[in-house]
């Protein structure tokens, strides 16, 4: 009888899906970041080109991964500050199961690593780990510290880890080597949480343009981390070759979303739903000896993948039998979904994304700012329940051709009927009945809201 295979989901925080692609125009200049390990992995992996997040940033995603629900159905969506009140964020909701408990219930041992202050345990995110820490640092330490554990060691293993080094504030390794590069008005390389704030902001409104050289370096010191990323995961896969773990594992290699870098002149990720931040790379590797049927290594460029096909996808390796309702589909025993979803909440705006992975259909629901007594913004709630049940909303539709307009660029919404038609009916059968989720928020201690401070978040 062949052991039940070990089970890594690795997941690179702020990855694009064109760091793989070297003719993606955003690296017509300097190329794309070089990726030999990564790419390697790819080549014996099955590697779907239409892959894509359930949102656009960390909070939301990653419960889809672990819960395969949507992010409306999960309510896990913002974190919300309010003036003198402290901060808040809602946590994974009790009674969904999430892939780390059904494949501790096989028997499984479970670790989780990651560096992410929105996947604090205090949140929810340690639930069903044997082991977990979201405070790993670099993709290097993470690494180190999941081979000093060396879980595999006593059984199946389930192992989950989360590297943050293309999400920005860089790391020093980053810093070092971009320093001789940097230049213009803005090191990125090293820039903190008011800085980056304020160049979010201010790209937003139209108050600064970078010129050529500052988007140079942007991309640049973008690429050097995710190099850094692949430099790390190296050691871990050569590692799991020589003690031939490798061939006894299903590898599951994804990000959470993507990051802009002036695509549509922003940088950073969560306000909106472009493919540059929710076009996912997707490998899956199955070991040789691990008895798990697939068709081996290939492209898959026909079929639509989601977070939400990874927890079907790894509790069935892991022997789980589905017990309950998913909104995904195990990606190697049943077929493709003629549509995926995506959505993300950002403040007074909540928008959905359809798309059949040639036409994509966002619609955005704008809620009415609220005022208190004293006419000032009073809190714009986060919580989706609520805001559908009592808020007045006007919505906006855009259309985009991703076969001839891959770059989103040219708004269809009102010359493409047919496409508008069909896309709307389909997110229409995806949103009817769904009544969003209610979040589950916890106060955040001090600690952890400098932590999320200083990534930006807050």
């Amino acid at each position: 009888m062949v052991p039940r295979p070990h089970v890594f989901l690795i997941c690179v925080d702020a990855l694009r899906a064109d760091c793989f692609d070297p003719d993606a125009m955003v690296w017509s200049e300097g190329g794309s970041p070089a990726t030999p390990a990564l790419d390697e992995l790819a080549a014996g992996s099955m590697v779907w080109t239409r892959a894509f997040s359930s949102s656009s940033w960390t909070k939301p995603s990653v419960p889809s991964m672990l819960t395969s629900l949507h992010p409306s159905e999960h309510g896990v969506l913002e974190v919300e500050r309010r003036a003198g009140q402290g901060a808040s964020a809602a946590a994974l909701p009790d009674g969904v199961a999430t892939l780390a408990e059904l494949l501790r219930d096989q028997g499984y041992r479970t670790t989780g690593i990651a560096h992410n202050a929105q996947l604090d345990p205090t949140l929810g995110f340690d639930r069903g780990y044997d082991s977990y820490t979201c405070e790993g640092g670099t993709g290097d330490e993470i690494i180190a510290r999941l081979l000093t554990l060396r879980p595999w060691a006593t059984g199946p293993s389930f192992n989950h880890l989360h590297l943050i080094d293309p999400h920005w504030p860089f790391s020093r390794s980053v810093q070092e080597r971009a320093e001789a590069d940097s230049g213009g008005r803005f090191p990125f390389h090293r820039m903190r949480a008011p800085a980056w704030k304020e160049l979010k902001a201010d790209l937003k409104h139209g108050r600064v343009t970078l010129a050529e050289d500052e988007s140079r370096f942007l991309r640049h010191v973008y690429r050097l981390a995710v190099e850094d990323v692949d430099r790390a995961l190296r050691r871990l896969f050569v590692e799991l070759s020589a003690t031939g773990i490798l061939e006894q594992s299903v590898i599951v290699f994804t990000s959470d979303h993507g990051e802009e870098m002036l695509d549509h002149g922003l940088v950073g990720h969560g306000q909106s739903l472009w493919d540059e931040l929710i076009r996912i790379p997707l490998f899956l590797r199955v070991g040789n000896a691990t008895g798990v049927t697939w068709p081996g290594p290939r492209r898959v460029d026909n079929e639509l993948a989601s977070h939400v096909d990874l927890l079907p996808t790894l509790a069935a390796v892991g022997g789980w039998k589905p017990t309950h309702r998913v909104a995904g589909r195990d990606l190697l025993a049943e077929p493709s979904p003629p549509f995926v979803f995506a959505e993300v909440k950002h403040k007074r705006r909540y928008r959905q994304a359809v798309t059949d992975g040639r036409w994509k259909l966002v619609r955005t629901y704008i809620f009415e700012r609220e005022l208190d007594d004293q006419g000032r913004s009073a809190a714009d709630t986060n919580n989706l329940e609520e805001l559908f049940a009592d808020r007045p909303r006007r919505v906006e539709r855009e259309l985009y051709s991703l076969e001839r307009d891959p770059g989103e660029r040219r708004d269809l919404a009102r010359v493409e009927p047919e496409a508008m038609k069909r896309l709307e009916a389909a997110l229409d059968r995806w949103w009817e009945g769904r009544s969003p989720r209610g979040q589950h928020t916890r106060a955040l201690e001090e600690e952890l809201i400098r932590r999320l401070e200083a990534l930006g978040y807050l």
